[in-house]
């Protein structure tokens, strides 16, 4: 479901600013019989909007973490 959504806000924001307009009041009038459509899209938009906090420890414990790491230090090395 979550894809849906983002695939449709995407097709949303290429259509013309008056046919997205009514396209949108549209939606929120059907939303506004689907309440449990609504709580989870309005979960979706605030989700999206959170930031994405990585401690230290979190990404050391990442099995891509080391691999990374080590070209990285090789890129450094072949750099300087």
């Amino acid at each position: 479901m979550q894809f849906y959504i983002f695939e449709l806000t995407k097709e949303l924001l290429e259509l013309p600013e008056k046919q997205r307009a009514d396209y949108i009041r549209k939606l929120l009038i059907a939303l506004n019989y689907r309440p449990t459509l609504k709580m989870k899209l309005k979960t979706l938009i605030e989700e999206r909007d959170m930031p994405l906090i990585i401690t230290e420890k979190m990404a050391k414990q990442d099995p891509f973490y080391e691999i990374g790491f080590k070209k990285g230090k090789k890129k450094q090395k072949k750099n300087t």
